[in-house]
């Protein structure tokens, strides 16, 4: 516990039974304990006795001016301690005793027809701006939604529990007041027995009926309320050592850190050309291209700087999609964007402890889902104009329809395994970029948005949309006051991860060595054939990184810049900014672990013990103890972290393999238990059938073979050439069958396990009728 509580600047609170009775005479054990306290720098806030006469259940903080009311309670359940009850000042997020509108309940027909019978031609007929008309708008949509969804009290403010367990529940406490009396106390327990059993069929009632609504979403929100850990943002401190409690005053704190990661242009515009043949200065808008624009939104009830919520959009898409084709021509036609799309509500979210330092905090915008609509039209536009031509570089895998995170991976350890199969030995850089998308210059970006062929309206639209915009920070229930934003690309927004990709996009030719990209996570590597030759390369590189990172005003955090060597054999050092490049044994990329010898131990070490923790959350927050509910939160929360990339990483030997099939197996044998008490215990096999789950490491030959059925028949972003090649007999045969794969060979014993040399075994399984 030393190690865990003095290390920690943050405000810490310890409960719990410490068996140690601090009311009486001084002992050893008592001498010890007070001495730990005093060296930790906690206090113990409760003196009265919690089992009969003794003192044994502490209540310790490091801080006793933030505890309010420590008390002793009634015995939980039928335990023979007492409960502790304490309040922690500026740390659990109010609640407000408001009304808020029910878009689960709506008769949304009645409202698409009172929509669709609005003369909207008048109404933007007598308005003089684009800011008049979308406040005519605005004001009509909320007098629709005033008077079309229904209120409802906070689901806080009510009570939780049906009247029958209250009535116990009373009950239970009136005992426990007369406990001194003998027959008292054994009524208490009884009725504490009673209440613990009604609450646990309560709650497995209440699940039961979840499991098997026909609303999906309710069940997974209601798992994630049991799983998930809930963060709220407690006492802030800042760089003085002052600490913050009231929330206007930490979204204030967050706000003045979040506008301090901007930067300002130097006002030099860099020579930038591509020779482009086809160029976009507008774009046709309709209201079927809206009503199709409207279906791809989230349908979610979230905050958004106007209060709609984007499901009332896509709920009334029939409705509103004429009025907001006419506000979108009027918005491109004068390269105008109403204010309220520029402002972002920014909310904190944690990132790694410890959490009262604002540092340690993303932030997440929430912008405009009238926005959204069409920055969607206009980011189809874009990308159908830089398709054209080809624009967007191969080596970027990120936000674009066919690649992902697995895209890149799987094409970058082909190389590696390429180089290992050779002999040779690989060097990986890993990049990482300061703040990249809050740093991109507006200038800048123009300039390369103009050089890509996008003009006229389009470009003037985006120009307006970039520049003049502003966020709060909201906490809790305060918002700070708005902060201008000097740079980047809207975070929260359609086109902003575009935007970056554009800016990036020309990155991979300034360099001599490949170089992979997901968005802003950027690695260099190349095979070292000839060390002294290479390795030049490899610096002229770091120099061109470096050159290209001034130019564009993108700063390089050296400090967090690593170097992989894949198949060791010579070392050179590297260096960047100033800084001598590390050498790792072991980096995450991309949330897989790649070690030096390209052995998949480390990823399957992390990613059994990640799945296994989450595997234990779901067996104690399940209360309904039924196949059917522990098969779904399974398969929802924890196999997925157990086959996120295993085309990349999936285990070749025994004990990785056993690992990873681990969670399923001692999972499946504790949810049964719970299922079916009795003396049956089936095995692993009879228990897959039972919870209609298939083996870890079949699925995983699923995955290869589907990736490869995609990348053969063009569905993916992968290139066929760039993994897999055909046989001489196959180029000449006048009707190529794609399985007439070349196989690979190779005289090590570390390279079957890639992807190309493993799924050319299974390619025999698939019929080929499958693959013409």
């Amino acid at each position: 516990m030393y190690t865990v509580v003095v290390p920690r600047r943050a405000f810490i609170i310890i409960v719990g039974d410490f068996n140690i009775p601090l009311s009486r005479t001084r002992s050893y054990n008592v001498d010890m304990l007070t001495d730990f306290l005093a060296e930790c720098g906690l206090v113990s806030l409760i003196y009265e006795p919690t089992r009969e006469n003794s003192l044994l259940d502490l209540l310790l903080s490091t801080d006793a001016a933030l505890i309010n009311n420590p008390r002793v309670t009634p015995n939980f359940g039928t335990s023979d301690h007492c409960g502790i009850s304490f309040e922690v000042t500026g740390s659990s997020r109010s609640v407000v005793a408001d009304l808020h509108r029910n878009y689960n309940h709506c008769d949304w027909a009645q409202i698409n027809d009172y929509l669709l019978g609005y003369d909207w031609d008048f109404e933007f007929g007598s308005c003089c701006s684009l800011e008049d008309m979308y406040a005519v708008f605005l004001d009509l949509l909320n007098r629709v939604i005033d008077r079309f969804v229904p209120l409802r009290k906070n689901k806080a403010l009510t009570a939780r529990m049906p009247s029958y367990l209250q009535r116990i529940a009373s009950k239970r406490y009136f005992l426990w007041k007369d406990r001194r009396k003998a027959h008292k106390m054994t009524a208490f327990r009884k009725c504490s027995k009673d209440y613990r059993k009604a609450c646990k069929k309560w709650a497995r009632n209440r699940e039961k009926r979840l499991i098997f609504s026909k609303n999906r979403d309710a069940f997974f929100k209601y798992m994630n309320n049991k799983i998930r850990s809930h963060y709220c943002i407690g006492s802030i401190t800042t760089d003085d050592g002052r600490h913050l409690s009231d929330d206007y005053a930490k979204s204030e704190q967050f706000a003045s850190f979040f506008e301090q990661v901007f930067k300002t242009d130097n006002g030099i515009l860099p020579s930038f050309h591509v020779n482009m043949q086809h160029h976009l200065g507008a774009i046709s808008i309709d209201s079927d291209i809206v009503r199709e624009a409207i279906s791809e939104l989230n349908d979610k009830v979230s905050l958004t700087p106007e209060g709609i919520p984007s499901r009332f959009i896509k709920k009334t898409a029939t409705g509103l999609c004429y009025p907001l084709c006419i506000l979108f021509k009027h918005s491109i036609a004068l390269g105008i964007v109403p204010n309220a799309w520029k402002t972002a509500i920014v909310i904190p979210l944690p990132k790694k402890p410890p959490l009262n330092r604002v540092s340690n905090y993303r932030p997440i915008s929430l912008t405009s889902s009238f926005c959204k609509v069409l920055e969607i039209v206009l980011r189809k536009s874009i990308l159908s104009h830089l398709s054209l031509s080809n624009i967007i570089s191969d080596n970027q895998h990120g936000f674009l329809k066919g690649k992902s995170t697995l895209t890149q991976l799987l094409t970058s350890c082909c190389d590696w395994y390429a180089g290992l199969n050779n002999g040779f030995q690989t060097d990986v850089v890993y990049i990482d970029f300061a703040k990249a998308f809050d740093s991109v210059t507006h200038p800048k970006l123009l300039l390369k948005l103009k050089a890509y062929g996008i003009g006229g309206s389009v470009l003037t639209w985006l120009k307006n949309f970039l520049c003049g915009r502003s966020f709060r920070v909201k906490v809790g229930n305060a918002l700070s006051s708005s902060h201008f934003v000097l740079s980047g690309v809207p975070q929260g927004s359609i086109l902003g991860p575009l935007l970056f990709l554009l800016y990036v996009n020309d990155l991979p030719k300034s360099l001599l060595s490949c170089c992979k990209l997901y968005a802003d996570d950027v690695k260099i590597y190349r095979p070292i054939t000839d060390p002294q030759f290479d390795y030049n390369v490899l610096r002229q590189d770091m120099i061109s990184l470096e050159q290209w990172s001034q130019l564009w005003q993108l700063d390089i955090s050296p400090e967090k810049c690593f170097v992989l060597h894949l198949n060791f054999s010579t070392e050179c050092p590297l260096h960047l900014c100033g800084f001598d490049l590390p050498a790792k044994e072991v980096m995450r990329d991309l949330g897989v672990y790649v070690s030096s010898d390209l052995n998949w131990h480390n990823h399957c070490v992390e990613v059994s013990r990640r799945s296994a923790q989450v595997a234990n959350y779901i067996l104690r927050a399940v209360q309904y103890s039924s196949v059917e509910s522990y098969r779904k939160a399974f398969v929802a929360y924890c196999r997925p972290i157990l086959e996120y990339c295993t085309q990349v990483w999936s285990p070749s030997v025994k004990r990785d393999i056993e690992m990873i099939e681990r969670v399923q197996r001692r999972f499946t044998k504790m949810a049964f238990r719970k299922a079916f008490r009795g003396p049956f215990q089936p095995n692993y096999e009879q228990r897959l059938r039972i919870f209609d789950l298939k083996p870890l490491w079949y699925r995983r030959t699923q995955f290869d073979l589907h990736l490869c059925f995609k990348i053969v028949k063009g569905f993916s972003g992968i290139p066929f050439m760039s993994i897999f090649s055909f046989t001489k007999f196959a180029s000449r045969s006048r009707f190529l069958h794609p399985l007439q794969i070349e196989r690979k060979t190779t005289s090590r014993t570390d390279v079957p396990n890639s992807f190309a040399f493993r799924v050319q075994c299974d390619l025999s399984t698939i019929p080929a009728a499958c693959w013409l």
